[in-house]
């Protein structure tokens, strides 16, 4: 049988694919068989988003402090920005002061 470059190259893709598959497939094994319990799970979830939320309140607290009036932008636009940056503190349950 005559397989071409066309069909050849089309092959080595899905066995590319499919290794790829299988093998994240295979460490997300490793990482339930790690995690066994559901409660140890459930913990290991809220770690994640408590750190990911910290550096996501550090990074705005960051531009907030950061910001200044350059005379390019309006008065207005940088009102809005600072309005917005509040609002994402707040969705994090950060209180900003008046």
């Amino acid at each position: 049988m005559f397989i071409n470059f066309v069909d050849y190259s089309r092959l080595r893709t899905e066995i590319k694919v499919h290794q790829l598959i299988e093998h994240q497939s295979i460490g997300h094994i490793h990482r339930w068989e790690r995690i066994t319990k559901v409660k140890e799970y459930l913990k290991a979830i809220k770690q994640q988003f408590e750190t990911s939320d910290k550096a996501l309140t550090i990074t705005i607290m960051t531009k907030m402090c950061s910001m200044k009036f350059n005379g390019i932008k309006g008065v207005r636009e940088d009102i809005m920005e600072m309005k917005d940056i509040a609002a994402q503190l707040k969705s994090l349950e950060i209180e900003m002061s008046k």
